[in-house]
This record gives C-alpha cells, sequence and structure tokens, in this order.
C-alpha cells in the first residue's frame, strides 16, 4: 500500500471479513466527492477463507458527491457586480494564500 500511495486517493486494509463493507463503501464515497481519484483496498489472505459469526452490518447506499459548482443566480449576481465595477480586481486559484 505504501508504493501506491502517492498515486491514491485513499487506501484501506480489509484485516476481517465482517469490515469489507464499512471499507468498501469509505473506498467509493472517497473516489467521488471532489476531485475524483483512484483507491487501493489490501485484503488480509486470512480474510479470503474465514467465516464470519453473526451478522455483517452494510453501510447504506453512497449518496451522489455534493454539487461542487455555484448556484446560477449567485453567478449572475457576482457577474453584475463586475460588470457594474469600476476597478474590479479578481484572484484565482492560491492567489490568496499568504
Amino acid at each position: 500500500m505504501e508504493a501506491a500511495r502517492p498515486y491514491i486517493k485513499f487506501g484501506g486494509r480489509v484485516e476481517n471479513a465482517s469490515r469489507f463493507p464499512f471499507v468498501l463503501e469509505l473506498a467509493v464515497r472517497t473516489s467521488i466527492y471532489g476531485r475524483p481519484g483512484g483507491c487501493y483496498i489490501e485484503i488480509q489472505r486470512e480474510v479470503f477463507t474465514s467465516s464470519v459469526s453473526g451478522t455483517i452490518s452494510f453501510p447504506p447506499k453512497v449518496s451522489p458527491p455534493p454539487l461542487m459548482s455555484a448556484h446560477a443566480d449567485d453567478v449572475s449576481r457576482a457577474l453584475k457586480v463586475l460588470h457594474n465595477s469600476k476597478k474590479p480586481l479578481i484572484v484565482i486559484g492560491k492567489g490568496l494564500m499568504f
């Protein structure tokens, strides 16, 4: 997993078969929220041959990722403000970091 860490968004390890649904849900949610990215799940050999006593709890289905764009009304309002300004200053990206 350490070799893959620079290239993945999430890395998880399943050491117990009952935890597999939780780790899988976390990997899927992490991969689609924000900037999409790959995930790596390491499954211990013993998990494949083990049995689970009791019940396995499954997390709810991953909800759609949150909306990452501005609302159309907010964009229109911002454009009007920029259009009516005399000397606008627009700083984009990491330019605001000091």
